[in-house]
């Protein structure tokens, strides 16, 4: 690859989301580690509001290092980065809190990480935007290799929960948000100042987290060993931090259906971490999967034909 190719998928936003969803995928061992416990080192709502606390911390940090005032810049930035962070970061998260304690590790991922693209689908249905054939063929290319990779179809059939429909319900929601907050946050990350705006960002969903908190205290877990805050601090730096450090530099310079379409490599990086780091063996169709999620994401860089 040429440095000026090489620049070019930096430039548009394709190398930065491909960073983004690896750094997510890391937070399976830490939050393997605090909430797979019995009994936990942390309930999941202390866990949400200290990474965006301790994400907010280094992306200021960041940015004052590369000499950027904090300050937003008019009443109307600041209303648009609450809106964001409402719906990207505190709403994506709280609604994904409600739905996964009641159905299985496999389908939260299939709807967070595979749902957004049948969302794009459908908002683009809703706008009259013509959907293209290239972007339907790589988003069902993108949801099956997941499926695949996810256990959810296996040579003995498909694997599903369908044991709660409030929990699918809440997941729905979480993956709708997610896309609203993307929508959103195309717009605001075309801003110059839009690292402090990330930081602004969480450390506002940080805040909104802390009333719910106060509500059901009695279900928080303070963590008590230096082993769990050493996990909080890593989730804190890497797939809160930098993951969205690079996914808000990615989201103004790629189309939406590109970025969840890229989310699909969350499920494949966790697989390949589990089979290096933790001996997990992987199937054919596993394999296969991975091949399908490849090769959809990789439409994504392809020159794509004018309709």
């Amino acid at each position: 690859m040429t440095s000026r190719a090489f620049s070019s998928i930096i430039g548009n936003g394709f190398l930065p989301a491909v960073l983004a969803t690896l750094l997510w995928s890391s937070a399976f061992v830490s939050a393997r580690y605090l909430l797979g416990g019995t009994p936990q080192r942390i309930d999941p709502m202390s866990l949400v509001c200290y990474r965006f606390l301790i994400g907010a911390g280094v992306i200021f940090a960041i940015a004052r290092l590369r000499g950027e005032p904090l300050k937003l810049h008019s009443i109307r930035e600041a209303v648009e980065t609450i809106l964001v962070a409402l719906l990207l970061y505190f709403l994506m998260s709280f609604l994904f809190f409600l739905g996964q304690p009641s159905v299985s590790a496999t389908t939260s991922a299939l709807f967070i990480e595979s749902g957004p693209g049948l969302i794009v689908i459908a908002w683009n249905l809703l706008r009259g935007r013509k959907t293209t054939r290239t972007e339907i063929v790589a988003i069902g290319l993108g949801v099956l290799g997941c499926m695949l990779v996810l256990n959810i179809i296996t040579v003995n059939g498909i694997h599903y929960d369908f044991t709660s429909l409030a929990g699918q319900l809440f997941l729905l929601a979480a993956a709708i948000s997610w896309v609203a907050g993307s929508v959103r946050g195309q717009q605001l990350m075309r801003r110059s100042n839009w690292l402090p705006l990330t930081g602004w960002s969480q450390l506002i969903a940080a805040g909104m987290m802390l009333p719910w908190m106060g509500i059901f205290h009695d279900q928080l877990i303070f963590p008590c060993e230096f082993g769990a805050w050493n996990a909080v601090v890593v989730m804190g730096i890497f797939p809160s931090a930098l993951a969205f450090i690079a996914w808000s530099y990615a989201m103004p310079r790629m189309e939406l259906w590109k970025l969840s379409l890229i989310q699909n490599l969350t499920p494949v990086f966790t697989l390949a971490g589990a089979w290096l780091l933790l001996g997990e063996q992987l199937s054919a169709l596993n394999f296969l999967g991975v091949a399908l999620v490849l090769s959809a994401v990789a439409i994504t860089v392809l020159p794509q034909k004018q309709p």
